[in-house]
């Protein structure tokens, strides 16, 4: 079994419709970037999480500049070697690689700065993957549902309004 602490580091995967996205796993935050970041709503190509390591687990409990679906959102890790890691979410499994060579931590003492460098060094390393298309042609002809807003919240009720009748069952 490895240390947790080798999860910290720069991970990357190439995704099912072919866009690149890379990890930035530190002991209180992650990032994750990716190449379609234009069509997203990420702050400028990268998206800030608060986290933490915990026994195989990866929790990120905030989303800094975007909203996470579900709070903490919690990623099981296991190493299938010394370079390549699998996460699993509900959502289910991704492996990623691990990205070698000088990739500089963030600045937050000049951050624009930062953030315009890593994000043209990030798209170059998506150039060298040359990461693939492998949706089948019926797959790339099902209609982009675009960003889905929720409002669960009228359909819901929490449990302080439901009552309870002397007989102890639940009433609305």
């Amino acid at each position: 079994m490895q240390n947790e602490n080798e999860l910290i580091g720069f991970w990357c995967r190439c995704q099912h419709d072919g866009t690149y996205q890379e990890f930035k796993i530190a002991s209180n935050y992650t990032t994750t970037s990716v190449s379609n970041f234009p069509e997203l709503d990420y702050d400028d190509g990268i998206a800030f999480y608060a986290s933490y390591i915990q026994d195989s687990f990866l929790i990120l409990t905030k989303g800094l500049n975007v909203d996470l679906m579900y709070e903490p959102e919690t990623l099981s890790y296991k190493f299938d070697a010394a370079n390549k890691i699998t996460l699993e979410s509900q959502f289910g499994p991704f492996q990623l690689t691990k990205i070698t060579g000088d990739i500089p931590d963030i600045d937050s003492t000049n951050f624009e700065l930062w953030k315009n460098t890593y994000l043209t060094e990030f798209l170059e390393r998506e150039e060298l993957a040359n990461c693939r298309d492998l949706r089948t042609e019926e797959e790339k002809r099902l209609p982009d549902l675009g960003e889905i807003e929720d409002d669960f919240e009228p359909l819901t009720r929490s449990k302080d309004s439901v009552k309870r009748s002397p007989t102890g069952a639940k009433t609305p």
